[in-house]
């Protein structure tokens, strides 16, 4: 039975370097995260799917590791139980359709929206519904897919510049960028969580719009080189003034 999801604000350490760094407390300790990655990977073992690779060719067990953060954090704040969330990962590959799999025998509505249609077999052989396309169009895939607004977006070391194989290549990284955060924003259920997991250099999504629509941003190191970012959807949005044009008479 949906719960809600909590507020992260109230979970962090006050005593941390950084005020917006999440503490241990949220099923990020390495004791929780890596009881959370076995059983992920088990699950997987007994999916028969660890013998598929990455799209960049490394062992599937290797990035399904990755995603044991995102279940790690998801299922340690709202329980055990996801009947009534939904949640979607963008560019998932194999190792996102499994992590889905893994949360809906938990309960929760999945979506897997990748360009490339590689994971379509494991997504049929795991059960899991797969839309082949891009994250800029977010919102018409979820419509689409029947499922409206989603509790969970998750994005795991996205393509290195996502903006240039889509029809944002010749507008540039800003334009992707601001779009892509209005379709986030458009699906996101309050007090939904946008998750991206990544290492130092791969690229991340540009925090600057959603802090200005009131979006708390955190974030957890995992071993220096990996982090998860959390960004929650406020209860009650910021309203942005309107952008006041002045017309210059010639």
């Amino acid at each position: 039975m949906k719960k809600g999801i909590p507020d992260l604000s109230e979970l962090l350490d006050r005593t941390a370097t950084h005020e917006d760094a999440l503490p241990n407390l949220v099923g990020l300790d390495d004791v929780t995260l890596r009881l959370r990655k076995e059983e992920l990977v088990e699950f997987c073992r007994r999916a028969d799917v660890l013998n598929h690779q990455t799209w960049v060719g490394n062992p599937l067990e290797d990035q399904v590791e990755s995603y044991g953060l995102n279940a790690s954090l998801i299922l340690y704040l709202v329980g055990e139980d996801l009947s009534g969330y939904r949640t979607v990962v963008i560019g998932p590959d194999v190792a996102g359709i499994a992590f889905l799999a893994y949360i809906a025998q938990k309960g929760s509505s999945v979506l897997g929206i990748d360009v490339n249609i590689r994971p379509r077999n494991i997504a049929e052989k795991l059960g899991v519904p797969f839309v082949a396309g891009r994250w800029e169009d977010l919102t018409i895939h979820l419509k689409n897919a029947g499922m409206g607004k989603v509790d969970f977006i998750n994005v795991n070391n996205m393509e290195p510049s996502p903006w240039r194989y889509g029809r944002y290549k010749y507008q540039g990284q800003g334009v992707f960028e601001a779009h892509v955060t209005e379709e986030i924003d458009a699906v996101l259920n309050p007090p939904g969580l946008f998750i991206e997991v990544f290492y130092t250099g791969e690229y991340s999504l540009n925090m600057g719009g959603f802090r200005r629509m009131g979006y708390k941003c955190h974030y957890h190191n995992i071993d220096h080189a990996q982090l998860i970012r959390v960004l929650q959807k406020p209860v009650h949005p910021k309203v942005l003034p309107p952008v006041e044009l002045s017309i210059v008479k010639t």
